[in-house]
């Protein structure tokens, strides 16, 4: 019987909305390459666990120093595996604590912090989006469809 091997590395992924129902994305200073070849310009903020830290931690803590935004880590959405890479990604749904950044975020990892669209997530990201991601994105859309054509009335 084969061993499926385990994951070297996990990966904590924050998904954060704003009142207007965009998603925090960062780009990212240097381009990485995903296992495909494909290359990663565009991803949502967040980073590798260390010994001792938990997924809720260290999502907090990386969102906070790629985006300078502090978050509270409320529910994981869901988990995919890169096994070329050895990785598992773990998308966390975040809340954010306060509005504004605290700090500056990285210049090194993070050329820039934006609030764009889930579809424009779409178009950013040069891998596919995991199934609960992409329901989730779906129920947001269909909330801030709700609210514009309520304002329209």
């Amino acid at each position: 019987m084969a061993s499926r091997s385990l994951p070297r590395t996990i990966v904590h992924l924050g998904v954060v909305f704003n009142r207007k129902g965009r998603v925090l994305m960062i780009r990212r200073a240097s381009e990485e390459v995903a296992s495909d070849g494909s290359k990663l310009h565009w991803a949502f903020p967040g980073g590798k666990q260390e010994a001792g830290e938990s997924g809720p931690d260290c999502v907090e803590r990386e969102v906070l120093e790629e985006t300078g935004l502090l978050v509270s880590a409320r529910l994981e959405i869901g988990r995919r595996r890169d096994r070329q890479r050895g990785i598992r990604i773990v998308y966390w749904l975040c809340d954010a604590v306060l509005p504004n950044p605290i700090r500056r975020p990285s210049p090194r990892e993070v050329s820039g912090v934006y609030w764009v669209t889930s579809e424009q997530v779409r178009s950013l990201v040069t891998t596919a989006l995991n199934r609960q991601l992409e329901s989730l994105f779906k129920r947001v859309e269909s909330v801030n469809h709700a609210r514009t054509a309520g304002r329209a009335l």
